[in-house]
């Protein structure tokens, strides 16, 4: 018997509306597999082409998993920059996901009539092509963050100063992003936070055991709901294109505040070549110091928690419940 059997079907259906870039779209496949699971219809929005791309990289044969994918108009993408460090060249393929904001509103308003409530969980990079759902009675969408708990705690405290759970002068170390996105992704971006103003909570790949005091942080100082329900993959660190934003920050989260891990390099040398001396230095110390071992020991402290929390019993299982729970309330 499923763990989840105790959750009998209803009458909610939840629409996922992931970003198209490889690591988001995984991201919300996992946390689909799982919802699924308790009984709950799934239905996946995407391009035809990023769809094409999941049926070559991810075998998903759950029946409660329904896909729907929409063309969107042509486009060219221009040659990767090797002198720009961001992925430029995606741009197109970004901007051509907001021609699925009427498909996706014409799809979502087919299910309300069939369904007492649907549920919207978004990348928070599609807010704009789910702007329409707060015109639909008996829908509501939760925004899905791609990025660590700790990513999101830091932007927020930079932006608004006040007290963190981290002692400021070690936040103070972490280095500037100025001018590592392009303009055009800058204007992306400000698009999609102008759509986000109506949702009802949002979800995590992540949970308190690595992160509980950064999710509690972004508790106290929001006003909606947060439900960390990951990690679905507990040996990830964000790789994908779009993260290079983030990328320094999650860096500095498994060096400098889980201490589970030793940069190569410093951000300033991000786009220097790792010599093979720096290499073999990293190893030593991994593999012959007692700041290794003590490492070392920290990794396995972590995954066993890890294991135990996504488990059932576990706290982020108890988050999932407690997420699928709220969006079946009567």
């Amino acid at each position: 018997m499923s763990v989840n059997d105790s959750f009998p079907t209803t009458d909610v259906a939840i629409v996922m509306v992931p970003f198209v870039a490889q690591g988001h779209l995984t991201q919300l496949i996992h946390l689909s597999t799982t919802i699924s699971s308790y009984n709950i219809p799934i239905h996946f929005i995407t391009t035809t082409t990023s769809f094409h791309q999941l049926q070559s990289r991810h075998r998903t044969t759950t029946v409660n998993i329904h896909f729907h994918h929409f063309p969107v108009p042509p486009f060219t993408s221009p040659p990767p920059q090797p002198s720009t460090p961001f992925p430029t060249h995606l741009q197109p393929s970004f901007n051509s996901t907001l021609h699925l904001r009427h498909p996706t509103a014409t799809l979502i308003r087919s299910l309300s009539e069939k369904h007492r409530r649907v549920v919207v969980i978004h990348d928070a990079l599609m807010s704009y092509v789910v702007q329409d759902v707060v015109s639909i009675p008996n829908a509501e969408t939760y925004v899905f963050q791609p990025p660590p708990a700790f990513y999101r705690s830091v932007s927020h405290w930079e932006t608004t100063g006040g007290s963190f759970p981290v002692d400021l002068e070690l936040m103070n170390t972490i280095p500037s992003l100025d001018g590592i996105a392009s303009p055009e992704f800058m204007k992306f971006l400000e698009l999609q936070g102008s759509h986000m103003g109506f949702y009802v909570g949002e979800l995590y790949d992540s949970c308190r055991v690595v992160e509980g005091k950064f999710i509690e942080y972004l508790e106290k100082v929001g006003q909606k709901k947060i439900w960390a329900v990951g990690p679905f993959n507990p040996v990830r660190i964000a790789s994908d294109s779009t993260d290079l934003v983030n990328r320094h920050k999650n860096a500095f989260l498994i060096t400098n505040i889980l201490k589970i891990g030793i940069a190569v390099r410093n951000w300033e040398q991000r786009d220097e070549l790792v010599t093979s001396d720096v290499v073999a230095a990293v190893i030593k110390t991994l593999m012959g110091s007692e700041e290794g071992e003590e490492m070392r020991q920290r990794v396995m402290k972590l995954g066993d928690q890890v294991k135990e929390s996504v488990a059932e019993g576990g706290i982020s299982r108890m988050e999932m419940d407690s997420f699928v729970s709220y969006v079946r309330r009567l």
